[in-house]
C-alpha cells in the first residue's frame, strides 16, 4: 500500500503556514531553510494536522481538523422531518485509542479533546461525502 505522508500547519496566531517542507531538528518541528538558525515551530505556537490520505467526492484532500459534510448518506438510522438522512457534521481527529483517522459530531468536538474514546467513529470518513471547512478557518462549525 503506497501512503503519502503530509502535513498542514496552522500557526495559533491564527494564520496557516505555507511551507513546501519541514524537517525536525533537535525534536522541533523546522522549515529547513538555515540548519543553524532555522524557523522553529514548537506545540505551543502551532498545530501540525497530518493528511488521512483520503479524498472527498470534490478530490479535495482530508486532513486532521477538517469539517465534513455526510450530504444525506446513510450515517444513521435516524430520518429527519422531510423522511430523508440527515447532513450530519463531523471533525476528522486522530484516535489515539483505536491508532486510526476518525470523525466526532462537531457539537461534541471540544468534549473529547483527550481522543481517546470509543466515541469517536472511526469508519466513516470514507461515508462522509464532502469537506466543508476546518475547524481553523470555519470556528463558527464548533458552536
Amino acid at each position: 500500500m503506497n501512503r503519502i505522508i503530509k502535513f498542514r500547519i496552522w500557526s495559533k496566531k491564527g494564520f496557516w503556514i505555507k511551507k513546501d517542507s519541514f524537517t525536525f531538528v533537535q525534536g522541533k518541528l523546522s522549515d529547513g531553510n538555515d540548519y543553524f538558525a532555522p524557523l522553529v515551530f514548537s506545540p505551543e505556537t502551532v498545530i501540525v494536522q497530518q493528511f488521512t490520505g483520503e479524498k472527498d467526492v470534490n478530490g479535495v484532500e482530508i486532513y486532521e481538523g477538517d469539517v465534513m459534510a455526510s450530504r444525506g448518506n446513510y450515517i444513521t438510522e435516524e430520518l429527519d422531518e422531510n423522511g430523508n438522512y440527515p447532513d450530519l457534521k463531523n471533525v476528522v481527529v486522530w484516535n489515539t485509542k483505536a491508532t486510526r483517522f476518525g470523525l466526532i459530531p462537531v457539537k461534541e468536538y471540544h468534549q473529547y479533546k483527550d481522543r481517546d474514546s470509543d466515541y469517536i467513529w472511526t469508519c466513516y470518513i470514507r461515508t462522509f461525502k464532502e469537506v466543508i471547512g476546518n475547524i481553523f478557518d470555519n470556528p463558527n462549525y464548533l458552536i
